[in-house]
């Protein structure tokens, strides 16, 4: 099987880690975020992304079919999450919307699994129409700005957007031993400010 074929008949969705519970989606750091210009020197997914090939080849093929093959994306992922029993699924381990086509797919998919709790986090609220994902009951989005201040920074920092914006911390960054999705699920809960301690 030539390498082409091999990446079309690969998984879109991988399996969670030790640290973050259900199926991950993910494209590449930094180029498929439109929003990226506060963090990118500080991009957690660009080791994983240069140090694996594997991760890096799906999540580069995964952004190519976003951007040129919305088709075949969405019939991959369709195909996968019909097989699968678990019921949640992290939209962009790496990576942010990049298009509102590229949306709209996300919405469709999130119509058709209804079983399923999808979550993302994005920087791109204000530049793509995201309400008609808000508006579905088992899409949560989780912004990276809280009242027009970026969710992530010090220990100081972070207990400021506690205590004037009601930011609720993230336990996994104060050092807990919880697994997102399992442990804790306060990123999937509609309507929570969750605020980052950098680490």
């Amino acid at each position: 099987m030539d390498q082409n074929k091999l990446l079309q008949a690969r998984k879109r969705l991988t399996r969670g880690n030790k640290k973050v519970d259900g199926l991950l989606f993910s494209l590449p750091p930094i180029k498929a975020c439109l929003n990226c210009s506060s963090c990118a020197s500080a991009c957690y997914a660009v080791k994983s992304f240069r140090q694996y090939p594997s991760v890096r080849n799906l999540w580069e093929d995964n952004h190519r079919l976003a951007k040129h093959g919305l088709g075949e994306l969405y019939s991959d992922l369709v195909d996968q999450l019909a097989k699968e029993k678990q019921d949640l699924v992290r939209v962009h381990q790496s990576g942010d919307f990049i298009s509102q086509d590229y949306v709209s797919m996300w919405e469709v998919i999130a119509r058709k699994f209804k079983n399923k709790l999808f979550y993302a986090y994005t920087k791109v609220d204000h530049l793509l129409d995201l309400s008609y994902l808000e508006a579905l009951p088992n899409f949560v989005l989780i912004s990276s700005f809280i009242d027009g201040k970026r969710n992530f920074g010090s220990r100081a920092y972070v207990d400021e957007l506690v205590k004037d914006h009601g930011a609720v911390i993230c336990p996994a960054t104060l050092g807990e031993d919880v697994k997102c999705g399992s442990g804790c699920r306060l990123c999937m809960v509609k309507g929570v400010k969750v605020a980052f301690v950098e680490h």
